[in-house]
């Protein structure tokens, strides 16, 4: 599964679905433990599940921070202001 349809996915349950944060986080979990099912940044898609849960951010925040770690490219600038304070990210102001 690509990042781009995880992403997806995670708004679906989310957004269509009314899926609650634990929920979501519950049915990545068991995608991650599939058998048959592949993703193309798996390390990334753990770490920002663990964020998901620890933090007060969206999900996409999350993947975008674990994805930038696995690449090396911290910190990672956002104007997202619950990211401020949250190691990883570079709080920018507008």
């Amino acid at each position: 599964m690509s990042t781009s349809v995880v992403l997806e996915t995670e708004w679906m349950l989310r957004s269509v679905y009314g899926f609650a944060k634990d929920k979501v986080i519950a049915v990545f979990v068991g995608l991650l433990e599939a058998l048959e099912m592949t993703f193309q940044d798996e390390a990334s898609i753990e770490r920002a599940l663990h964020r998901y849960r620890e933090f007060d951010l969206d999900f996409a925040d999350c993947l975008h921070l674990a994805t930038a770690e696995t690449f090396g490219q911290l910190p990672l600038a956002s104007f997202e202001k619950k990211a401020r304070g949250i190691d990883g990210f570079d709080a920018l102001t507008a």
